[in-house]
């Protein structure tokens, strides 16, 4: 249960200028009425924890849109922001705090995003590592890494399934029906001109911009990682292995980017097609083939190319370099310096 202090440390902990949600009360207002209004404030955090139950008021929220680029047009040119109230936003922030503690020691350590001792910094190195090795004479193994891009990964999630892997982190019930009050209770109005809009009623998904969402969606896509473990220790799968002492690689996550690395073997890449598709139909995610892509050791061969990457729907099979979080993983470092010279001038300058 938050303490009052709890409660003022939280407040203190966002952005004083940030957009409020519907009720139109921002953080400033919090702040500096806080000695007038906290033990209200303490008394509806305090019930919200005993019953778990959340007013649809307190928990709508209002969407804006806003432009990728100039003179955007279609609904795809916008990206959506989900604007919460600030008393909503304490709750939330509450149980992340609660939830992020624990989750160093659960989640996979192929997925470095957001948990505390962690950096994903270290994700992109091993990326890179990957990305030159297959690029070496000496590297034997018939491998790939598959890039894979998840369409709208947040509002996709199906939210029986997220309740199934706080289950299997060994949440209490009532613990995880606080959560669930959070993410299933919420009406949406689209802000338009600074005038809402509708009131669309949520039945799948987590809202970007809520402080649970990151660690909600991190739970749900470590289910991915421990099945394909599981299947690694069942040796189904073989992984990459970057040197004699090193482990096996099956996947490297950043949040919902995946990548997935195994063995150039037709029966592996079966299973690990079918460990995506029971993954994707039940958490309800979806990839983006289009935005997804391949890469190959220099020992496979173009028959075998063309195969696996017709398992998966691909249009691109990667031979100079392969992007992921606007980071470029060269395969040839030191002989293509003008191609990185290139990226990093356009990427600085927003080219796509």
């Amino acid at each position: 249960m938050p303490s009052v202090d709890e409660c003022l440390q939280i407040i203190k902990s966002m952005r004083l200028n940030s957009a409020p949600g519907p009720d139109g009360l921002n953080v400033a207002f919090y702040r500096a009425t806080w000695p007038w209004i906290k033990q209200d404030v303490h008394n509806l955090i305090t019930e919200f924890y005993n019953t778990g139950n959340i007013s649809q008021t307190l928990n709508a929220t209002d969407i804006v849109l806003i432009p990728k680029k100039p003179q955007a047009i279609h609904v795809t040119d916008f990206r959506p922001i989900s604007l919460t109230n600030v008393a909503y936003r304490l709750i939330a922030k509450s149980l992340a705090n609660r939830l992020k503690e624990e989750l160093p020691d659960y989640i996979h350590h192929s997925q470095h995003a957001f948990i505390q001792g962690t950096r994903i910094t270290d994700n992109i190195f091993v990326a890179q590592e990957i990305v030159h090795s297959f690029n070496l004479n000496s590297f034997k193994q018939h491998a790939f890494m598959l890039k894979i891009d998840l369409a709208k990964a947040f509002d996709r999630v199906e939210w029986p399934f997220l309740l199934n892997s706080l289950r299997h982190k060994g949440y209490s019930g009532h613990f995880i029906k606080l959560i669930y009050a959070c993410v299933s209770t919420t009406f949406f109005a689209i802000n338009v001109n600074g005038q809402p809009h509708g009131d669309v009623k949520a039945t799948r998904g987590i809202r970007q911009g809520c402080p649970l969402s990151p660690y909600l969606f991190v739970l749900a896509i470590n289910e991915l990682s421990i099945c394909l473990q599981n299947t690694l220790q069942n040796q189904e799968l073989t992984g990459v292995t970057l040197g004699p002492d090193c482990p096996p690689i099956h996947s490297i996550l950043f949040a919902d980017d995946l990548i997935i690395c195994g063995e150039a073997d037709l029966q592996q890449v079966q299973t690990i097609k079918s460990i995506l598709d029971s993954f994707c139909a039940a958490s309800g995610q979806t990839p983006n083939w289009t935005k997804s892509s391949i890469l190959f050791s220099k020992k496979v061969t173009p028959d075998l190319k063309a195969q696996i990457k017709s398992f998966f729907f691909l249009l691109v099979i990667l031979n100079q370099a392969l992007c992921t979080l606007g980071i470029l993983c060269l395969l040839h470092i030191g002989t293509r310096t003008r191609l990185t010279i290139s990226f990093i001038k356009n990427s600085s300058q927003g080219s796509p």
